[in-house]
């Protein structure tokens, strides 16, 4: 039989701790609360703007230049120029500012339902107004730049080894130097030298003067000494300034600038050869070095000595030289010595290259080289006939690294081809040592084949 309390106990459970309805109320309406807030705050912000817009109070606000901004009551309003802008009733803070301009605050009074209006001229501070103006992009077309001129324009470049000249330190000799394009090897360059257009005494010709003639090498450079003497008599002022122009045939000439610091009592001399040869026979028998001289007295010795060129395997000759005697200075300031190609005590070996020394005193000297060429004694018949040298010699090596006769001898222009025209010639201070450039070592291989394949054999 079905109990029914049984049944009862266990379809209806008994709850644990039931909830309280004054509990449950209380939660209802704090859900209510939340949930109708942002709906009220809404509708309280419209009515608050419905009030000011009610209340009618406007306010208009203007600058000079227009473009500032506006803060009301520390709060950004817009930019002027602002028109009718609704405003509560009451004391209201305004403040305009603009890039440029000095900032601009006011108190404005606005009453209930009255409009007001503010307008204002800006200081500009110190450094004006920042004024941004709108700028075109422009294209810019690449350019490719040609460092040298067109390929069959000849062109020059040079440079000096310093911009100052002190004749009374001998090891200040200097050197012009340079590059050039479509020029030929032995191509002349023609050194002159100007004054300056500032200089204060102009001793010199408006045409200018030559001092050099340097040529071309096979790699288009070129090289020239100098040691500030200038051909023809002329004296530069020491404290002016001078203009070198480097002259290829075609005029294009490169210049360079120079401060003379020499005194006029310094004391100089020049000197060339008659030929960079010394054959002893026919117009070279005999060789003449001579020159000019400055500050030196008449009759004054010049001592001529002769070595082994440097660098050279000739060593027939004592290391001091040997003495061949004096060049003695003439009224007029010019100087010779004339050689016949013999040495007291030795004999020079054909082919090699010698170096003479001519020294007033043993800090102050030039040097000039020569290629011997005189032929030694024949004892047989039968022995091959040394080959006379055809190929092109390089140039006397003087104190300027020319060939040219130097001055005021003036007329020895007629006495070998190795001899600028008169006047031209470079004239070089004894107080500046230079030292030539040697000639080619391989010179003497050259003469040996020469000799050995385009020799003439004679047999008996």
């Amino acid at each position: 039989m079905l109990d029914i309390n049984k049944v009862y106990t266990m379809t209806r459970p008994v709850a644990a701790n039931p909830v309280p309805v004054v509990f449950r109320f209380v939660i209802v309406i704090i859900l209510t609360a939340l949930l109708c807030w942002p709906a009220a705050s809404a509708a309280a912000t419209v009515s608050a703007n419905q009030m000011v817009r009610l209340a009618g109070s406007t306010i208009s606000i203007d600058s000079t230049p227009q473009g500032a901004a506006i803060m009301i009551d520390g709060s950004p309003a817009g930019a002027t120029p602002l028109r009718g802008s609704p405003i509560s009733a009451g004391s209201h803070t305004v403040v305009l500012s603009l890039a440029g301009y000095t900032d601009y605050t006011t108190t404005v009074e606005v009453a209930t339902g009255k409009s007001v209006s503010v307008s204002y001229s800006l200081i500009a501070t110190s450094h004006g107004p920042i004024i941004i103006e709108p700028v075109e992009l422009q294209k810019i077309t690449p350019v490719t730049f040609v460092t040298t001129p067109a390929s069959s324009v000849p062109w020059i470049t040079g440079v000096p080894s310093t911009h100052f000249v002190h004749c009374n330190e001998f090891v200040n000799f200097m050197w012009f130097s340079g590059n050039t394009g479509n020029l030929p090897e032995g191509t002349i360059i023609t050194l002159k030298i100007f004054d300056h257009p500032d200089n204060a005494q102009k001793t010199l010709p408006v045409d200018g003067v030559v001092i050099a003639t340097p040529l071309v090498k096979d790699d288009g450079s070129w090289k020239q000494g100098w040691n500030a003497s200038v051909p023809g008599g002329y004296q530069l002022v020491s404290g002016q300034e001078y203009v070198i122009r480097a002259i290829p045939p075609n005029q294009q000439y490169t210049k360079m600038g120079i401060l003379y610091q020499c005194q006029p009592s310094d004391q100089w001399f020049s000197g060339s050869m008659t030929s960079p040869y010394t054959n002893c026979t026919g117009s070279t028998k005999t060789v003449d070095i001579f020159g000019s001289s400055g500050n030196i007295s008449k009759d004054t010795k010049f001592s001529v000595t002769i070595y082994n060129y440097p660098g050279t395997t000739s060593n027939v000759l004592p290391a001091s030289g040997v003495y061949l005697g004096d060049a003695v200075v003439s009224g007029d300031g010019t100087w010779r010595y004339t050689w016949d190609g013999t040495v007291p005590g030795y004999n020079l070996q054909y082919g090699e290259y010698y170096m003479i020394k001519v020294m007033l005193y043993p800090t102050n000297f030039l040097k000039f080289g020569t290629l011997y060429q005189c032929q030694p004694p024949l004892t047989d018949i039968t022995m091959n006939y040394p080959v006379k040298v055809t190929g092109t010699l390089a140039p006397t090596a003087t104190v300027s690294g020319s060939s040219a006769a130097a001055g005021s001898s003036g007329q020895e222009g007629s006495q070998g081809n190795a001899l600028a025209a008169p006047g031209e010639a470079v004239a070089v201070s004894p107080r500046l040592n230079p030292q030539p450039e040697p000639p080619s070592p391989i010179q003497s291989v050259f003469n040996f084949f020469n000799g050995l394949f385009g020799g003439v054999k004679t047999n008996t």
